[in-house]
């Protein structure tokens, strides 16, 4: 691998992260007890664990697969019960409040949802063909009310702005 300077080590665990398997369970218990004498190890105001923590939420987007580290890190915080003072447990009861708060969480910011569905909607020439939540036609939201194709009711007109000045 290529970096700024020439040549970067790729570092890649012998794990494949997606199997679910005793092999890999008992990998990844290793692995958090690794994580948690990295913890102990800082680099500024982080620990290592931290660092790789970070890592794995900017490159891999704290996503799962065979590759990333995203397993590793439950592992660490379930098995071991993490460290109270780590960016890894910080942001999983970041995410974990987020989802128990659910919609309400976007109300605290002054965002609601409808305003979402409304800046997401696709403009479409037929109700009865139309998919989506919320969908515009001729100047119209209309939100879904049922299972069916076309099952869509009128939600809102949107705001017209006079343009003649």
């Amino acid at each position: 691998m290529k970096g700024l300077d020439g040549d970067v080590p790729l570092w890649k665990t012998d794990i494949n992260m997606a199997a679910d398997n005793s092999y890999t369970a008992l990998k990844l218990s290793k692995f958090g007890k690794a994580l948690s004498t990295l913890h102990t190890v800082k680099i500024g105001d982080y620990s290592l664990a931290d660092w790789f923590a970070i890592y794995n939420f900017i490159v891999n987007k704290n996503r799962y697969g065979s590759d990333r580290l995203t397993k590793a890190f439950e592992s660490f915080i379930n098995t071991f019960n993490g460290k109270k003072d780590s960016v890894i447990n910080d942001y999983f009861a970041f995410v974990g409040d987020l989802d128990y708060k659910g919609e309400n969480v976007l109300n605290e910011f002054g965002i609601h949802i409808y305003d979402m569905l409304m800046q997401s909607a696709r403009t479409v020439d037929s109700l009865e063909t139309a998919t989506g939540l919320m969908v515009v036609k001729d100047l119209t939201y209309y939100i879904k009310s049922g299972q069916g194709p076309g099952e869509y009711r009128e939600f809102g007109k949107i705001a017209q702005v006079d343009t003649s000045n």
